[in-house]
């Protein structure tokens, strides 16, 4: 975080960066307090800590639900309520949006067993719709992203915790969900495995 700061300071910008825990309200209030001491207002705030984990539901203990539930879920609700509660302290209005994903609309399926992830991420995308609504008249707009699937780390590990899981080589579960995602399709295909610590990922 420091060095992208850095960067942006040295192209002429202004940035602070924080280390900051988004179950924790205390330290949501902190974030949204140090940046308007340092930018003197906030007017676009965007909600991206999230986290997740591979596993079918029937495998996952409570401490995996717990974790992906208040970052994906509390977190989202704590910072964009703070950051809310100082737009309309403006009177200028703003801008949120909320970085959910396309595990928020629709169930991943058999075939990639994100169920804790996309269990949180309905309720991001719940949550923005009702917020939306709640802060229209304060002029501040609400908006979800909901990505699709992009190459990243995150889906590394899913393509490898899922593939032992299914006893594929690893990379077909990738190249068979980017397929799948292009064509429109979802595969309904049954997955295999011995129950299992569930991975992480953040």
């Amino acid at each position: 975080m420091e060095a992208v700061a850095n960067e942006i300071k040295a192209s002429g910008g202004r940035a602070i960066a924080m280390k900051v825990d988004v179950t924790k309200q205390e330290d949501v209030v902190r974030m949204i307090s140090r940046t308007v001491d340092y930018f003197g207002e906030l007017n676009i705030f965007v909600s991206n800590a999230g986290v997740g984990a591979v596993g079918r539901l029937i495998d996952t203990d409570e401490q995996t639900w717990d974790w992906l539930m208040a970052v994906n879920a509390k977190g989202t609700f704590l910072s964009c309520q703070a950051a809310a509660k100082q737009m309309i302290s403006q009177r200028k209005g703003g801008r949120i949006i909320i970085n959910a994903s396309g595990a928020g609309k629709m169930a991943p399926g058999k075939s990639t067993p994100l169920g804790v992830y996309a269990a949180s991420k309905h309720a991001a995308v719940g949550f923005s719709k009702q917020l939306g609504l709640e802060l229209s008249d304060y002029g501040i707009l609400v908006n979800c992203i909901c990505p699709g699937i992009v190459d990243t780390p995150m889906w590394d590990l899913i393509d490898r915790e899922t593939a032992k899981l299914e006893g594929v080589p690893a990379g077909s579960i990738k190249a068979r969900a980017v397929g799948e995602h292009t064509a429109g399709a979802y595969s309904e295909a049954g997955g295999r495995g011995e129950r299992r610590r569930i991975p992480r990922f953040r």
